[in-house]
């Protein structure tokens, strides 16, 4: 049968899929069926008879990112596998360095070679420190998402400001463009993260929110702080 077993299932996909020995692999279609079709058909019936666990199982994947620690779980590719090594990643059976070695000498490029110095010290950078932690993501998620609200708000009564450098008030900025700014930074976030964790959650998918989400808290943390200051200049 194409449906795994519960082991299976808790091996991951690239036990499902990828492995020579998984159920993907070994499947046989009915005849006049061919694999593809029948997986297709396997798909819309999950979804047709589980409308509510697809849609949960996407989110609790998505949440993965705001997670305090990568610790890894068996039913996703792990995180491991995206980090910097300090020797020559290989991925046997299929990627060796024998294989690599071959395709370097026929496409151009060479033999694999580490530079050991860089590659450990690049571990080291990424391991203890230097990447985005969790609950920052989530910081940057919420003042995005506050600040696109702004989109919906009412627009505020003309004020002026006063500035340090010319004398005299000064219309204060109309913030509505940020605003619409900052809401489509978070769609580009959810289409980009959402679209693959639909198919397959996998943190080197999660890479775009690396550079999406600071932009969208930094407009989102601007707003706030813009109608924080405008609210303590409205007369009492």
């Amino acid at each position: 049968a194409l449906c795994p077993t519960p082991a299976q299932a808790a091996m991951g996909i690239d036990e499902l899929l990828n492995s020579p020995s998984g159920p993907y692999a070994r499947y046989q279609p009915p005849a006049g069926m061919t694999k593809h079709k029948v997986v297709g058909d396997f798909v819309t019936r999950v979804a047709t008879q589980q409308p509510v666990s697809m849609p949960l199982s996407v989110l609790r994947d998505a949440a993965r990112l705001f997670a305090l620690t990568r610790d890894g779980i068996s039913t996703i590719t792990p995180i491991s596998r995206w980090q910097f090594q300090p020797t020559y990643a290989t991925f046997p059976p299929g990627v060796t360095l024998p294989f690599v070695a071959e395709q370097g000498q026929h496409y151009g490029g060479g033999d694999p070679v580490t530079v050991r110095p860089l590659a450990t010290f690049l571990r080291a950078y990424q391991l203890d420190g230097g990447y985005a932690p969790g609950p920052l993501l989530a910081v940057l998620t919420a003042a995005g998402a506050v600040g696109s609200l702004f989109v919906f708000a009412r627009r505020r009564r003309p004020q002026t400001e006063t500035s340090d450098q010319t004398p005299g008030p000064r219309p204060a900025p109309d913030d509505r463009m940020l605003a619409a700014g900052t809401l489509l930074v978070m769609l580009s976030v959810l289409a980009v993260v959402f679209g693959s964790d639909v198919f397959q959650f996998s943190w080197r998918y999660q890479l775009p929110t690396l550079v999406t989400l600071p932009l969208a808290g930094a407009l989102g943390g601007t707003l706030i702080a813009n109608r924080l200051r405008a609210r303590r200049r409205e007369p009492n």
